[in-house]
């Protein structure tokens, strides 16, 4: 049997557990001393050690052959607890729009300094959709005892983005299937709902007409720019900042 390879570091991943623990429990304070504030914080308690323990075991066999494998599981931990982070200081008063952009600007000094710890980012992408539409719209319901489509609406203009501007290799790289006329499929209909999103929320009168308009010859010039940066890494972190300038300009005028 071969044994050499890289133990896992359980110490760091006790620490990592134990700050998140205790990043779980604040929310309950915050939230109130209702017994619905207190049963969601147990659940939120009991889901980080079952994470906890899960990520230990598969830390073992990640180790051995598939490092990728343990940044993935890392990253997963990470955004959770981003997010609860983020839910915290939405209680503590500061506005959503402030969170989001904040949240973008994190994305974004990811890929500046942490890119050799945390994952490709097409799994960012595939993170995005998971945690931006559904957890996030799901964590901010439960911060203010209802629902608000705008929560939703925003993530979904921030994803649609994402995916408009995809590369070929990014998609291929994540499952080795992709090919090109796909990933050009792929991103054509990403643009089109992106419009037809922003069209939507113009019909529904929550954005208006000037800012749909600017939208749209933004997120065209952008996508076209985009195309002239050849350096992937360059490529990338121009549209996480563009991004951040899109949703700037949604928040503050929609």
């Amino acid at each position: 049997m071969n044994h050499n390879y890289q133990k896992p570091n359980f110490i760091f991943i006790a620490i990592n557990s134990f700050i998140e623990t205790i990043t779980c429990l604040l929310p309950g304070l915050i939230l109130g001393h209702s017994l619905k504030w207190y049963s969601s914080t147990i659940l939120l308690l009991a889901l980080y050690i079952w994470l906890s323990n899960f990520f230990i075991n598969l830390l073992r066999v990640a180790f051995k052959n598939r490092t990728e494998l343990t940044n993935q599981l890392l990253a997963i931990k990470l955004a959770l607890a981003t997010l609860l982070i983020f839910l915290l200081f939405f209680k503590l008063g500061f506005n959503f729009t402030i969170i989001i952009i904040l949240y973008e600007i994190y994305q974004l000094l990811v890929n500046l300094n942490f890119k050799k710890f945390l994952v490709h980012p097409q799994y960012t992408l595939m993170m995005s959709l998971f945690n931006g539409i559904i957890f996030n719209t799901i964590i901010l319901a439960l911060a203010t005892n209802k629902f608000e489509l705008s929560y939703l609406a925003t993530f979904i203009f921030a994803y649609l983005i994402a995916m408009s501007s995809i590369t070929t290799r990014q998609l291929y790289d994540y499952n080795g299937s992709w090919n090109k006329s796909k990933t050009i499929l792929l991103k054509l209909v990403s643009f089109f709902a992106t419009i037809g999103f922003l069209f939507w929320q113009n019909h529904l009168h929550q954005v208006s007409d000037w800012l749909f308009y600017s939208l749209s010859i933004g997120l065209v010039l952008i996508l076209f720019c985009l195309k002239l940066i050849t350096n992937p890494k360059k490529r990338e972190l121009t549209l996480h900042f563009t991004s951040i300038i899109l949703l700037v300009v949604y928040y503050l005028f929609k």
